[in-house]
């Protein structure tokens, strides 16, 4: 009440919400005669010279071999690229380790919150015939080794 009488109510009025998110009227801007002509210009190639810089440091930073499909034969293969790209993982590693942390435990649900995944084959499951004859080569693991898998139907 006291508030309410001195006018310096802690709730807002109407006007002053109003006021807040109502819509305000648009400034009228005044071009000089030639800035219309030199903003463009100047904007168009500035973000040339940026659209190139981009494109030539995504280049320096492709490995060699994409690099010398694409024509560029010299040998981009610096210490400068390896520490770069060091430090780009670095901070990948570090924002994996603070999103998930080892004191955070993944949900474990009881039999009875399980439901049936939802095929991906446009709503029709297809036969066992379907993938009898599907195997999986997995070569260039650390042992050496090269494994291959397939789907045994029993």
């Amino acid at each position: 009440m006291g508030n309410e009488e001195k006018g310096n109510s802690l709730q807002p009025t109407d006007e002053r919400v109003q006021s807040i998110f109502g819509e305000r009227t648009l400034r009228q801007l005044r071009w000089l005669p030639g800035a219309c002509v030199i903003g463009p210009r100047r904007d168009v190639l500035l973000f040339g010279i940026g659209a190139v810089a981009a494109l030539a440091g995504g280049g320096f930073l492709l490995p060699q071999d994409t690099l010398s499909r694409m024509g560029v034969r010299r040998n981009m293969n610096s210490p400068g690229k390896e520490w770069f790209l060091n430090k780009a993982l670095r901070i990948d590693d570090d924002v994996a380790e603070a999103l998930y942390s080892k004191n955070r435990r993944v949900p474990t649900y009881a039999k009875s919150q399980i439901t049936p995944l939802k095929n991906n084959y446009n709503g029709t499951t297809p036969d066992p015939g379907y993938i009898s004859g599907w195997n999986l080569t997995l070569d260039g693991l650390a042992s050496g080794l090269s494994i291959s898998l397939d789907i045994r139907i029993s």
